[in-house]
């Protein structure tokens, strides 16, 4: 008998470390429990459909939550899993306890929301950790008073010296269940919905800056970057955007229409390619139906949801999955 059998699921769930195990794990959800693990390209291609990132990410994630002390008691990365799942797929409460159920059973309702919300909450928290500078936000039951083991700091956004423009922004909406007419968008032909900021280090093109959420109607993407990142850019500092940004255009902001009446089609061409890496992100992270479909929860809670999809995106960037390149001139 082995030793380890004496140990409770969960503690032994935190001892693993290995690609295979992680793919085990996920066997429960694909309703292939107690299958042979297939070709590794065919095991990476099953996870990312149903947990929205390769396994490094998983693996990644799981590695940070500990070393931050931001584990929920009793998780095992049965739990981290369960967490990935709902953000990818967003299902119905039946079906996720559906695909939780493994060879030891089944999982009824309440254990799957005791289970998946904690760690939910705990992915958004590595958001200071991950993405580098944020908005305060409301802190989860898990995080408080918990200090980070690193920072990576908002100044690693620079690309050099010699320029002025670091970073590109852009707003993105994310559909709720109608909750009056400030939430209303027009990107959802008045239905309600909440926007986030984002902005990525054109170097890399990583995410570095996350704020919100903020109501639709009330808060045009320009008040947004007024009410947050725009009080964090050093003096003579500008960020790419698009034409919704014009309120601030030139000193602070650098948007088409600016760029079209001072300078050549080598600059469009330039700033078409930063917005179009800039729309990848949003893409991937509306790759995760939770927030790409109406969601169904408590609008209170989306803002850990968006959190933990931004978190787990900026992870696949570092692991395996980053974004094409820009080469990068300030031309005016």
């Amino acid at each position: 008998m082995n030793m380890d059998d004496d140990l409770p699921r969960a503690k032994r769930q935190r001892d693993i470390t290995t690609v295979e195990d992680f793919y085990r794990l996920a066997k429960d959800a694909q309703c292939r429990t107690g299958q042979k693990l297939a070709a590794d390209g065919t095991e990476d291609r099953c996870f990312r459909e149903y947990f929205g990132t390769g396994v490094a990410v998983a693996i990644n994630a799981w590695s940070l939550l500990t070393e931050n002390d931001l584990l929920p008691e009793n998780a095992a990365k049965c739990h981290l899993l369960w967490a990935m799942y709902f953000l990818k797929c967003y299902p119905r409460t039946e079906e996720g306890c559906s695909a939780a159920a493994s060879e030891n059973g089944a999982v009824d309702p309440k254990t799957w929301r005791k289970h998946i919300w904690p760690l939910i909450y705990a992915l958004s928290d590595l958001e200071s950790a991950v993405v580098s500078l944020c908005i305060d936000f409301l802190p989860s039951k898990y995080s408080s008073n918990m200090p980070f083991l690193f920072q990576i700091t908002f100044e690693d956004r620079k690309l050099n010296k010699r320029h002025d423009t670091h970073l590109s922004v852009d707003c993105t909406d994310c559909r709720i269940q109608q909750n009056g007419r400030g939430f209303a968008s027009y990107k959802f032909s008045g239905k309600s919905g909440l926007c986030y900021e984002v902005a990525l280090r054109i170097l890399s093109g990583e995410i570095k800056w996350l704020n919100g959420p903020y109501p639709c109607k009330d808060w045009p993407d320009i008040n947004i970057f007024r009410d947050g990142l725009m009080k964090e850019l050093e003096l003579g500092e500008r960020v790419e955007a698009d034409d919704g940004y014009v309120g601030e255009s030139p000193y602070v902001t650098k948007v088409p229409s600016a760029v079209l009446t001072h300078s050549s089609e080598e600059a469009d061409a330039m700033q078409k390619r930063v917005q179009g890496r800039h729309e990848t992100v949003n893409a991937r992270l509306k790759s995760f139906r939770v927030l790409e479909q109406v969601y169904r929860h408590e609008a209170t809670q989306h803002g850990y949801v968006f959190r933990a999809v931004a978190v787990l995106v900026q992870l696949s960037i570092k692991n395996g999955d980053p974004l094409f390149g820009v080469n990068y001139k300030v031309v005016f």
